[in-house]
């Protein structure tokens, strides 16, 4: 998912840290989520605490690659209500309180991926 790379910029741990030349700048999010066929990346924000980081890693690192073949946008990630959940408790906020985008990834149009993003 080469198109996070590109969309955000990274600090030394990783750590999303601002935007990238291709990305049309806003709110940096607090968490990333892209899955493809090859398999699923995630992102944090550089000012999330360690400890929701691992918390959150393991929930992500279970979610699995998606077959996007038939043009479809799959179902939300299993495990994305518990991600937004612990990242809403942090900062005090409900999830029905919004911040959570949901962005398909085309290329020559068919659809490769999809990003979700919470703020």
């Amino acid at each position: 998912m080469e198109i996070l790379e590109a969309r955000f910029e990274h600090d030394s741990a990783g750590r999303l840290a601002g935007f990238g030349k291709d990305a049309s700048g806003g709110v940096l999010p607090r968490f990333v989520l892209g899955r493809a066929l090859e398999g699923v990346i995630w992102r944090f924000r550089w000012d999330v605490s360690t400890n929701l980081v691992q918390r959150v890693a393991r929930l992500a690192g279970r979610e699995s690659g998606i077959p996007i073949d038939t043009g479809d946008c799959p179902a939300r990630p299993e495990r994305f209500f518990a991600i937004e959940r612990l990242l809403a408790e942090e900062v005090g906020l409900s999830v029905s309180d919004g911040g959570t985008l949901h962005e398909r990834v085309v290329r020559d149009g068919i659809t490769v991926g999809e990003i979700w993003t919470v703020a």
